[in-house]
């Protein structure tokens, strides 16, 4: 939801949940079909909302992506407890001010996450050094 990448208060998150929670599986037999998407897209996502989003884009998408389906993940994130470059620390420390459970994620979580579903599996992380984020990519692999 692109309004919802731009704005970061209460109302907005609860928005994106919103969204996100029609993913979940827990609401599996609901607003979209399991196994029926082909790609889900998280642009700056993550670091908007609670912590209980990413799993919930994780279960959502273990559920509802079909077999060979792609979940792309873009925006900054650190690595190993790690953030750069400097404007990615700032930009941690801005959200934390606005809201306290607004914050970069860590890759090292989403890897942990992935390997829970136990039907995805991480394809590949790479870093744009030209805008300071990471294109990460994740596979419905049954």
């Amino acid at each position: 939801n692109m309004h919802c990448n731009t704005h970061y208060n209460t109302h907005c998150t609860t928005q994106c949940n919103t969204h996100i929670n029609t993913l979940s599986n827990t609401n599996c037999n609901t607003q979209v079909a399991p196994d029926s998407l082909t790609a889900v897209l998280a642009i700056n996502v993550v670091n908007i909302s609670t912590p209980a989003t990413l799993p919930g884009i994780i279960d959502g998408a273990s559920c509802k992506l079909k077999i060979g389906g792609i979940l792309v993940f873009y925006g900054p994130w650190s690595l190993d407890g790690i953030i750069t470059p400097h404007s990615n620390v700032k930009l941690d420390m801005i959200l934390k001010l606005k809201q306290k459970d607004f914050m970069l994620r860590d890759i090292t979580t989403l890897r942990h996450l992935i390997t829970q579903a136990g039907n995805l599996e991480l394809e590949g992380v790479r870093y744009l050094d030209d805008t300071n984020n990471y294109i990460i990519t994740v596979r419905r692999t049954k």
